[in-house]
């Protein structure tokens, strides 16, 4: 335990000192990089599931809550995402984003349906472009999706061998290999214009890559033939402003960004008994169930000087040798700043005032 004590300790000295490594970084846009510690041959339990977690001791939790733990949530938390992913610990998504196809949504006079369904991410990593669908059946009425090869996993079937499937009967490609499943399910409602009815999917997106370019006949229905699509190729970094359906959207935003945390509401998944639950509802359900109470904790904290954190807190007041501090009279207000050449933050974190000699 000697090496988390000094941790810890020298993770304390970093917060008194106000440490700017640990703000953010506004020019860059992100938080700097957290470091801890894992309290080894400490296991905390899960109250909701009995599950074993491991315990660890990270700058950036300290900096908030000073003592105490805190359960990490590394899918739906962007501290606990970065911390998760530089240590390599387990990022397991219980919370499914809902996506409502605002372009269109489900129609009231419509059969309401749900299916599990795949979505094949189909790259060509010679040229560095993926397959998009570009349907034109008059049936979706100006709509013109785009997306990625879409399927429903027929009963007795994985997500793999429908996506298997669904390439070789839509694009005619035979010859691809497996390569992931991107780490995020999705629940997406619409209206299937070409089947005339509503659809609540939920979602499974695999990544599939090209090896050759042999090809078979595509298989023709009365929803799916020859004049009712196009495929084109697409570079990778033209994706994102092509595909225009909602979830295509954000498993593409996942895939291609190496991954975020889904901060939003949505249906709880890997949840046992709490599956498909409103996330909201989950949350009074859990703390019941785990003998909780739902409490809400303000911190005071100096964030209305935050901006001024480089000039000092913005109250003139006057060093008085005999009076102490004493505020500036109303007459003489406002106090202007000086102007100075260099008001970016130094390493010992003081104000860029120090350099002038009554700072």
């Amino acid at each position: 335990m000697a090496e988390v004590s000094e941790y810890v300790r020298e993770a304390k000295e970093k917060i008194n000192k106000k440490d700017l490594t640990l703000e953010k970084d506004t020019s860059k846009g992100s938080v700097q990089e957290k470091t801890g510690i894992e309290l080894k041959g400490i296991k905390a339990i899960n109250p909701a599931n009995g599950v074993e977690v491991p315990v660890w001791v990270g700058d950036y939790v300290l900096a908030d809550y000073g003592t105490g733990a805190v359960m990490a949530v590394p899918a739906h938390d962007e501290r606990d995402f970065e911390f998760a992913k530089k240590y390599g610990l387990p990022i397991k998504q219980v919370i499914m984003p809902d996506s409502l196809d605002v372009k269109n949504p489900p129609r009231e006079d419509k059969k309401n349906t749900e299916r599990e369904t795949v979505h094949v991410i189909l790259r060509n990593t010679k040229n560095k472009t993926v397959l998009i669908l570009f349907l034109k059946d008059e049936k979706w009425k100006g709509l013109n999706p785009k997306s990625f090869i879409i399927g429903g996993i027929e009963e007795g079937e994985t997500a793999r061998q429908a996506a298997e499937r669904e390439i070789k009967e839509e694009t005619g490609y035979t010859d691809f290999k497996f390569v992931e499943k991107v780490s995020i399910e999705i629940q997406a409602r619409f209206f299937a214009a070409h089947k005339d009815v509503n659809r609540k999917i939920h979602v499974t997106t695999l990544v599939f890559d090209l090896i050759g370019d042999k090809k078979i006949n595509i298989t023709e229905d009365e929803f799916f033939t020859k004049d009712s699509h196009e495929f084109h190729w697409i570079p990778y970094e033209k994706v994102a402003e092509t595909v225009n359906i909602v979830d295509d959207e954000m498993s593409w935003k996942y895939f291609y960004s190496g991954g975020f945390a889904f901060g939003g509401d949505g249906i709880l998944i890997n949840s046992g008994k709490f599956n498909d639950l409103d996330s909201e509802k989950a949350k009074k359900e859990i703390i019941k169930f785990v003998g909780g109470k739902e409490k809400t904790t303000f911190k005071l904290r100096d964030w209305v000087f935050s901006r001024q954190r480089y000039w000092g807190e913005p109250i003139p007041v006057i060093h008085c040798e005999k009076c102490g501090l004493v505020p500036v009279p109303e007459k003489d207000l406002p106090v202007m700043l000086p102007k100075v050449k260099n008001y970016q933050p130094t390493d010992s974190g003081e104000s860029p005032l120090q350099i002038f000699p009554n700072g």
